[in-house]
């Protein structure tokens, strides 16, 4: 009797035993994996990289990033190959109506510029965020945001051809153009009058399912025979976005005079004061937009420069940059 009472106790030690390092197996097991998944967790965390937010990137990245978004969303209806003139319509308006950069969405990274007389001919490859497209929409005009310099216009008014080139291809040929009006704002009519200053042209193509500006298509200036001195030597600095101030003085040193206007007062909307400083504005526009106009006796040339920005703060310590060159014109008395 006592040896099965001896037998069973042992038993029983014998199957604690079993259970306690049954238990302990698996607790050892479990903290295993799960120092396991923690430590491949943190490799996890420490080998991938972060989302980029969008403020951490370069503002022409970040802008590349927002295009890639509107791209994959639906193609706008003006998109389809019968469409184009609504297309370059939307296009030049820059954004359509959800808001979208229309105009930054569908011009090729990299547009190439081409001669106008010989588009066989490459002239340079200029990037898209560069944004030299020149035509604009005002009251249902085609127009540059320019100061006209046959009329008293704050904008120059453009002579449009749209042609569709073939299926996949159409070429939007312009030109500077005065008009003239006749009638009341209601039933106003127009009459071309002239077309003036070299012509140039835009190559749209059709690519990823919609219209994208491919190409431009620039006129280049007949050379002189002969080519005055002080006319190179500003010619050799002229860049856009100089200062105007910088330009204005090296024109000065090389016998260049401002032509004063008797119509700046009125042009530049009563502020007469920046006609005595600088007598060569002509006029503005509403978008900041101005004229100056310099004439060298010497060789009877004439230049005129356009510049964007605030005319006051020309010669402005620390403000004089704001108002840059855009464009400029050589030309004859």
């Amino acid at each position: 009797m006592r040896y099965r009472k001896t037998a069973i106790v042992a038993l029983v030690l014998m199957l604690q035993a079993c259970g306690m390092s049954s238990t302990k197996a698996l607790d050892d097991n479990k903290i295993v994996k799960e120092s396991t998944a923690v430590s491949s967790g943190s490799n996890d965390r420490a080998t991938s990289k972060p989302p980029i937010g969008q403020s951490n990137l370069s503002p022409d990245r970040a802008k590349e990033v927002k295009v890639d978004t509107q791209i994959n969303a639906a193609l706008p209806q003006s998109c389809a190959t019968e469409e184009y003139k609504s297309f370059f319509e939307q296009f030049v308006r820059g954004k359509d109506n959800p808001g979208n950069d229309i105009r930054y969405i569908y011009t090729s990274p990299y547009v190439q510029v081409r001669d106008y007389q010989d588009p066989s001919k490459l002239l340079e490859v200029m990037s898209r965020k560069n944004d030299e497209f020149s035509i604009d929409l005002r009251d249902y005009k085609w127009v540059q945001l320019v100061p006209s310099q046959v009329d008293n216009s704050p904008y120059t008014r453009l002579k449009i051809d749209i042609q569709k080139v073939n299926e996949k291809t159409f070429r939007v040929d312009y030109i500077k153009a005065q008009y003239r009006y006749a009638g009341t704002d209601k039933d106003l009519e127009e009459t071309l009058v002239k077309t003036y200053g070299e012509p140039n042209a835009y190559i749209f193509e059709h690519r990823n399912g919609c219209w994208n500006l491919t190409q431009k298509l620039q006129s280049q200036p007949s050379l002189r025979s002969q080519i005055d001195s002080s006319e190179a030597s500003v010619a050799a600095i002229l860049t856009k976005q100089m200062a105007y101030a910088d330009l204005r003085s090296a024109l000065l040193k090389n016998n260049w005079l401002p032509t004063s206007n008797p119509n700046c007062k009125n042009n530049v909307g009563g502020k007469a004061p920046i006609c005595g400083e600088i007598p060569e504005l002509e006029v503005c526009s509403g978008d900041g937009y101005c004229l100056m106009s310099f004439t060298n006796q010497a060789n009877s040339s004439k230049l005129t420069i356009t510049t964007y920005g605030d005319y006051r703060d020309w010669n402005i310590t620390g403000r004089e940059s704001r108002l840059q060159v855009t464009q400029w014109q050589f030309g004859k008395l």
